[in-house]
């Protein structure tokens, strides 16, 4: 046996307890990702413009060159759907919800799938998606959840038991040709990938063909990295940079409780003392417990401010995991976790807590669209938002400032029924304005019923 635990298990050497685990895991994030396309969470904030353009383009939409390959992905089924003939725009927003959620779904379980052998990287990939996509995901038309994905999926692939085969090294591929188009943030996690890369080279007793796969994968990831330098450094727009650097700094309690969960997890794999461990199990359960407590919730808005917290997160979790994985350590943490099944347990019902807040937003947003869409189709006119319902501007927090005019157009049933104008839409940015007929973007005949 080397000294980075690459023959730990023999292969194929899975126990029935994991696989249980993987598919505890596969039906709660894929129940997750279902209920959001059911009730159209891809057109919160950004998303409803996107749909809006698509339809008025009958085409893809490119907003931002920066990210054109994930607009490509996430826009790839609207498109198809409308030259298929579909018109209606509610079943248009669940293809776009679709589009945006299951290649993320799909890659997170990818990589459970990948790791389900070894009860230790299980878990941090778990919490990954705990602390990462869990805490972010509101905002499905984010670029970031893509990128946090695909960086995810690979790292699974290059820490995994099992050496990688062609098809890894070839899906690896595809992601590192995507993520060099897809969200800045693979400016430093592209280099943990690479690192990945490397060491599973250095270590690799994988056939020739699958090596050289591996080593093109490698290549792509140190591109996209090199790429995406003079994006960061001359971005589309100096106020997205500096508003994702500043959510660095702004409170979501639920993503830095679920890096208190990483962290303790970690902690209670590395650490040899007793009292050590059970400190960490104790921090554990505790920020487990406060995850449970409504006041955490991270609210709709911070899951797109967080952005580059979550990046931040990612990045120490996979180094983390890549350190232990290719050192002396990776045999001791992985001899403990076996003995300790809570190593599986404990991330598992993390991940069950943080599904909480998702259902809870996801059914808030869902009372939010029936009162949009009930407003704007009982009247006619411009109406300004502080003359709408009661039950629209309660559950205003799941609106985004400047999309209210978009979201009305595409809620409409008709050509004549209302649009509700932005909230002090005198003092805020506005794509077009609604009260002049020519600069909106037209749609034809689609619309939500």
């Amino acid at each position: 046996m080397n000294s980075t635990g690459t023959e730990t298990l023999a292969a194929g050497s899975i126990r029935r307890g994991n696989l249980a685990a993987f598919w505890f895991a596969a039906a709660l994030i894929s129940a997750l990702g279902i209920l959001h396309i059911m009730l159209v969470r891809g057109i919160y904030a950004d998303g409803a413009w996107f749909l809006h353009n698509m339809l008025h383009a009958q085409s893809f939409w490119f907003f931002d060159p920066a990210r054109i390959n994930a607009q490509i992905v996430y826009e790839l089924p609207v498109i198809g759907a409308v030259w298929a003939g579909v018109d209606s725009v509610k079943v248009l927003a669940r293809v776009q919800t679709f589009g945006l959620v299951f290649p993320v779904v799909l890659l997170y379980l990818g990589a459970l799938w990948k790791v389900r052998a070894n009860d230790a990287l299980f878990g941090a990939v778990v919490l990954i998606v705990v602390a990462v996509y869990q805490s972010l995901n509101f905002m499905a038309i984010g670029e970031y959840n893509l990128l946090y994905a695909m960086v995810t999926f690979s790292l699974a692939v290059l820490v995994q038991e099992k050496e990688p085969t062609i098809l890894d090294c070839v899906l690896m591929a595809a992601c590192g040709l995507v993520a060099a188009r897809c969200y800045e943030a693979i400016v430093f996690l592209g280099p943990l990938l690479v690192a990945a890369c490397l060491l599973r080279l250095r270590d690799s007793k994988a056939s020739r063909p699958a090596t050289i796969a591996l080593g093109v994968a490698t290549l792509v990831f140190a591109a996209g990295s090199a790429l995406a330098v003079p994006l960061v450094l001359n971005p589309r727009s100096a106020g997205n940079l500096h508003a994702a650097i500043h959510g660095l700094y702004r409170t979501n309690i639920q993503m830095w409780l679920s890096g208190v969960l990483a962290a303790a997890y970690a902690g209670s794999m590395l650490f040899g003392s007793r009292a050590v461990r059970l400190a960490m199990i104790a921090l554990f359960v505790i920020a487990l417990v406060a995850l449970a407590v409504p006041a955490t919730w991270a609210m709709p808005r911070l899951h797109y401010i967080s952005r580059a917290l979550g990046g931040a997160f990612l990045f120490a979790i996979g180094g983390t995991v890549l350190a232990v994985r290719f050192s002396p350590l990776y045999q001791r943490v992985t001899a403990r976790a076996g003995i300790a099944r809570m190593s599986v347990i404990a991330p598992l019902l993390a991940l069950t807590v943080s599904a909480a807040p998702d259902v809870h937003h996801s059914v808030g947003w869902k009372r939010f669209l029936n009162s949009f869409e009930r407003e704007v189709n009982a009247k006619t006119g411009l109406i300004p938002f502080e003359e709408a319902n009661n039950h629209l501007k309660k559950e205003k927090h799941y609106g985004w400032r400047w999309t209210y005019p978009t979201m009305s157009i595409l809620l409409r049933h008709g050509p004549d029924y209302a649009i509700i104008l932005n909230p002090n839409s005198d003092k805020i940015w506005r794509p077009f304005d609604p009260e002049d007929e020519e600069s909106v973007p037209k749609i034809g005949d689609y619309y939500w019923e």
